[in-house]
């Protein structure tokens, strides 16, 4: 078991030691891609990939969870599970979400909700997102 450990240990300083010079290889402006591929150091893709518009078109609507644990506060949980922040990553190709507001009470019953006059609140990569509801609207 000590000469198990001692190579675990002996290991883990060597990968530190090589994940540093990496490190420095792979930053320092004047190595060249092909030097990269060379000692096999991730290169980096030059040109993004397109989103597809029919993955975005095909994404559920999020879950949310709204915490009104404080006064004039609002606490929004976006995302597949609102109730666990650290299981609530967006699913690929989101990356935040869009939050609107209807600023006034909306009377039981009301239809057409799409054409009320809503108004954009914020885009947020990444919940939760904490509103503060100072009583009057954004300007």
């Amino acid at each position: 078991m000590a000469a198990k450990a001692l190579k675990d240990a002996c290991r883990a300083a060597g990968e530190t030691c090589i994940r540093r010079w990496v490190g420095f290889i792979q930053n320092r402006p004047e190595t060249t891609d092909d030097q990269r591929r060379a000692l096999g150091i991730t290169v980096k893709d030059k040109i993004p990939t397109p989103t597809d518009p029919e993955a975005v078109r095909r994404l559920s609507p999020p879950e949310i969870e709204l915490d009104y644990g404080k006064p004039q506060q609002v606490l929004v949980h976006v995302g597949p599970e609102p109730k666990d922040e650290r299981r609530n990553g967006f699913p690929k190709p989101a990356t935040g979400f869009r939050l609107w507001v209807l600023y006034g009470s909306i009377p039981s019953g009301t239809e057409g909700l799409e054409s009320l006059a809503w108004q954009l609140l914020v885009d947020h990569p990444h919940s939760p997102y904490l509103h503060i509801a100072s009583g009057t609207r954004p300007r």
